[in-house]
């Protein structure tokens, strides 16, 4: 059954349905009017306890459209993102305020996106140093930048729109011939640096080497273009190399009345060098934020 469409053109998946309350449901729900169901009852609920809660009966059920359709259009003002047509569940939408900064609502995840080839940084526009490609797996299918060779790097990326509670962060990489130790990544709150990483690490080289490397990747046992033993590395990029979702760490926001009830935390992203040594070989993509329920 398709959803009726509204007049600001946002199409939710939940109808209305005719309701016809038989004996038993009359005995126990009678008094219990939709709006109150609606307006009093559901925000004791997480989401998805309100949808199960929404099964109950057609009376619930259609509470739960009216719910749905109030949590929907409250979450569209509160992360700022553009609908032009219609909004449907599991689609990413981009906020309005960042540059790359693309967010997927849905009852059971919210995940930001965060594309550093939306932003600008040193060197990047020179084709001597950095190129534009598409991988097969790229963040919404998008282009990325991969590093022929560079001495300077200062790769950043921030999102605002980050509201309390606990993220995972991850990175979307090929690291498989960037040299390790050479970089550092900073995560910032607000300002303020959360941690710093020594980027890569050998152990996201060895990951990253592990799955690009053969035993049953879709790479079909493709080895890395960096010689064991060697530290100098082919210059040429094949584009049907995959990228790698590496797991960067736990992020807690706690609440600040002041920053929740207005645009939110920020958190950036930066990776900058270390030393004046060149770095070759780098496809860097993005952060993907997830937060838990």
């Amino acid at each position: 059954m398709k959803a009726p469409q509204k007049a600001n053109n946002i199409i939710f998946p939940y109808p209305s349905k005719e309701e016809r309350i038989i004996e038993k449901e009359e005995k126990y729900f009678k008094k219990l009017k939709n709006n109150i169901i609606t307006y009093c009852l559901f925000p004791f609920f997480d989401r998805k306890e309100a949808k199960e809660l929404g099964k109950l009966n057609v009376r619930f059920y259609n509470s739960f459209a009216s719910f749905y359709e109030l949590l929907i259009d409250n979450l569209i003002t509160k992360y700022n993102i553009n609908i032009n047509n219609e909004y449907k569940p599991n689609n990413i939408y981009e906020q309005k305020d960042d540059k790359g900064h693309f967010i997927k609502l849905n009852y059971s995840k919210l995940e930001h996106y965060l594309l550093f080839s939306y932003n600008e940084w040193t060197h990047r526009n020179n084709p001597k140093y950095w190129e534009k490609v598409t991988p097969k797996n790229s963040l919404l299918n998008k282009d990325i930048y991969h590093l022929k060779t560079v001495s300077w790097i200062d790769v950043n990326s921030k999102m605002t729109h980050i509201f309390y509670g606990k993220y995972k962060l991850y990175i979307n990489h090929c690291i498989c011939n960037l040299a390790e130790n050479k970089l550092k990544m900073i995560v910032f709150l607000d300002g303020i640096p959360l941690k710093v990483f020594i980027y890569p690490s050998r152990t996201q080289v060895n990951k990253c080497r592990s799955v690009h490397g053969g035993g049953g990747n879709p790479n079909q046992g493709r080895r890395p273009l960096l010689r064991p033993g060697r530290n100098n590395v082919k210059t040429n990029f094949n584009q049907d190399y995959n990228l790698n979702k590496d797991f960067v760490m736990d992020i807690t926001i706690n609440y600040n009345e002041n920053i929740d009830k207005t645009n939110g935390h920020e958190i950036s992203v930066r990776i900058e060098s270390t030393d004046g040594s060149w770095k070759e070989n780098w496809l860097i993509d993005g952060v993907i934020l997830e937060k838990e329920n």
